[in-house]
């Protein structure tokens, strides 16, 4: 039965395994979804920006050919022929749901001819940088909230010369409703498409992170079950890619491993016996040792006794003797070595 550690450390892993793969999914999937979002909020900028350089673009040239319109009448407003250019304007204006107001200025004193749809006209004196500028100062299209229209509109000015002097400004109004119709159908048109775009893009990174996890998973079992001293164990990931390169490295890493780990037991066993050997051996010197000093106590009892003094010499000699071999194998077994001593 495992104990308690463990069980923890088994619970623990498994958790840390569970972390690192959602980790990797919620990353994955994070990163996925902000490139399509950014991607996505790219595309739409780059095609509004776009929309609106070709709306100003057909803007400039409708209020061009409006403009060039309103001129041929430039002659009856200067000769007061109100009607005609009554006339004139308001066909344009009614003819066409994007021209919200026509208007001849008279550059002297800001008398103009304001013409709106519905057949509208009225004279007025307009003042101001955007009615009545200095001549060649006007700035062409602009985008103004227009009092005339109730809305912003973009505002086309042109200058108007009589037998080569200049004279007046005319002004034409071009909706915004056709800018911005023609924007709205292309946004929902992007947000339409973007919407399966960014899901298959998300179902993809999902699908590319179940495969990058699955070899690295396999990895950290393959490190674990190495790490408890299974030195067979190898790293089956068949990959072609850097994974699979660092699965064959680990493999080899471990056959090395199993062999240094096999030397060095089979170092540790020969160290163990020679350990082994050596106690024996300091323990037969210790032996020897006593031996030897019961002997020499025997001899010099042995001499105590002795009535001559020949066998009295005779016994001591022996027993110093006796003494110097025990007191050499009492230095062997205190000695740190074998092979030497003093």
């Amino acid at each position: 039965m495992p104990n308690e550690g463990q069980r923890d450390c088994g619970v623990s892993g498994e958790a840390v395994r569970r972390r690192g793969h959602s980790g990797i999914f919620l990353k994955t999937g994070a990163l996925s979804i902000v490139v399509a979002t950014v991607s996505v909020a790219t595309l739409v900028a780059g095609v509004i920006l776009h929309e609106r350089r070709l709306v100003r673009e057909y803007t400039e040239e409708r209020a061009a050919i409006v403009g060039a319109s309103m001129r041929s009448v430039g002659d009856a407003f200067k000769a007061d022929d109100y009607p005609a250019v009554t006339d004139h304007c308001m066909a344009i204006v009614d003819s066409s749901k994007y021209v919200l107001y026509a208007v001849h200025t008279r550059a002297s004193d800001g008398f103009s001819l304001v013409h709106t749809p519905g057949s509208k006209w009225t004279d007025d004196f307009l003042e101001g940088p955007l009615w009545n500028p200095a001549e060649g100062q006007a700035e062409g299209l602009v985008e103004v909230d227009s009092d005339l229209a109730g809305e912003t509109v973009f505002h086309a000015t042109f200058p108007y010369h009589y037998k080569g002097i200049f004279w007046g400004w005319i002004h034409v109004g071009i909706s915004q409703s056709a800018h911005k119709t023609a924007l709205s159908n292309v946004l929902r048109i992007v947000g339409l498409m973007s919407v399966p775009a960014i899901s298959v893009g998300v179902g993809l990174a999902f699908l590319f992170a179940r495969r990058l996890t699955r070899p690295i998973l396999a990895l950290k079992r393959f490190a674990e079950d190495v790490a408890q001293g299974d030195f067979d164990r190898r790293a089956a990931v068949a990959t072609r890619d850097e994974v699979g390169q660092l699965a064959a490295a680990m493999n080899t890493m471990t056959s090395d491993l199993k062999v240094s780990h096999e030397r060095l037991r089979e170092s540790m066993q020969l160290e163990a016996r020679a350990r082994e050997h050596e106690i024996l051996i300091k323990e037969i010197h210790h032996r020897v040792k006593n031996n030897m000093q019961i002997l020499s106590s025997l001899m010099r009892m042995q001499g105590r006794s002795a009535d001559s003094e020949v066998l009295k010499e005779i016994l001591r000699d022996g027993e110093a003797r006796v003494m110097s071999m025990s007191l050499i194998h009492e230095k062997l077994y205190q000695s740190k070595s074998l092979s030497d001593i003093d």
